[in-house]
């Protein structure tokens, strides 16, 4: 390798493709880590339906795919940031 020569503006460098395929690997390796995804999401988006039952003034709906899941406020986001825990 070249000065220069490990990366460009549309491509990857040779660490990060790497470390990408290091991932791929993990993920593709054995199949419950799919399944442990899927079951950790319908477990989330459970107990978010219950948080919804009981504090349906401040949250009102669970949206989302898989483990990339969001909730949606009734009341101003920042009135959650800055509200009491």
């Amino acid at each position: 390798m070249t000065p220069g020569s490990h990366g460009s503006t549309f491509g990857g460098n040779p660490l990060a493709v790497a470390a990408a395929n290091a991932v791929l690997d993990v993920m593709f390796k054995a199949r419950p880590f799919f399944e442990h995804a899927q079951r950790m999401s319908l477990l989330l988006k459970q107990k978010l339906a219950s948080v919804i039952d009981r504090h349906g003034d401040v949250v009102c709906e669970v949206r989302g795919e898989g483990l990339l899941i969001g909730v949606k406020a009734v009341v101003p986001s920042a009135d959650l940031v800055n509200a009491p825990a």
